[in-house]
């Protein structure tokens, strides 16, 4: 065959079929059990223990079951005074409920009037020098210039010839006493606030 016909040999890389030989740069070899660098052991070391430290301190504590016993406790014990009754600091006690009774101690004793008598004091009393004729006349007297006592001795009033007379009205009881035959006559006006007390004297004598 000519030589111009003939088929080119193509050449063959020299590599192929052949293993190549492949070298691991130092920085990426990994050290040999039996070559191992103490020191490099040693940081490793406190490297790891420095970041389990840094986790426990890390990690939140758990609160002690003990802890809210006091504020669980505190609420109960806060709240019982508000559902405390407070009917004994409200009570009030009265001398007498009967008013007969009241009435007896209240005329004869000074004390008791001092106490049972509102403040102020209504009191009435006739203007003899109005004109045309005498008209009465309101005031609101203070306790402390009221004029003791208030009311004569009912038990002895009776026994000097004196009327008393004692009757219902719309907010409570009144008090008439008067002499006979005479101008002297005086009305006194009781109400329950809660306890009997006088709250108005209506002087009518001429």
């Amino acid at each position: 065959m000519p030589a111009s016909l003939r088929k080119p040999r193509l050449r063959e890389p020299s590599h192929i079929g052949k293993q190549r030989a492949y070298t691991i740069p130092p920085a990426f070899q990994l050290p040999r059990n039996d070559q191992e660098d103490p020191l490099a052991l040693f940081r490793t070391s406190l490297h790891a223990l420095a970041l389990s430290l840094a986790l426990v301190a890390c990690k939140p504590q758990a609160e002690p079951a003990g802890a809210a016993t006091p504020a669980a406790n505190a609420a109960p014990a806060a709240s019982a005074p508000a559902t405390a009754p407070a009917t004994p600091a409200q009570a009030t006690t009265c001398p007498s409920a009967d008013f007969s009774t009241f009435l007896k101690s209240f005329s004869a004793d000074i004390a008791v009037q001092e106490k049972a008598t509102a403040d102020p004091l209504t009191m009435i009393q006739l203007d003899p020098d109005a004109q045309p004729e005498p008209a009465p006349v309101t005031r609101t007297v203070p306790l402390a210039k009221v004029e003791w006592p208030v009311i004569p001795n009912l038990e002895a009033a009776r026994n000097g010839g004196r009327e008393v007379t004692i009757s219902e009205e719309a907010d409570g009881r009144q008090v008439l006493v008067r002499t006979p035959d005479t101008g002297d006559q005086q009305v006194y006006h009781f109400a329950q606030r809660p306890c009997w007390m006088l709250i108005k004297v209506d002087d009518q004598s001429l």
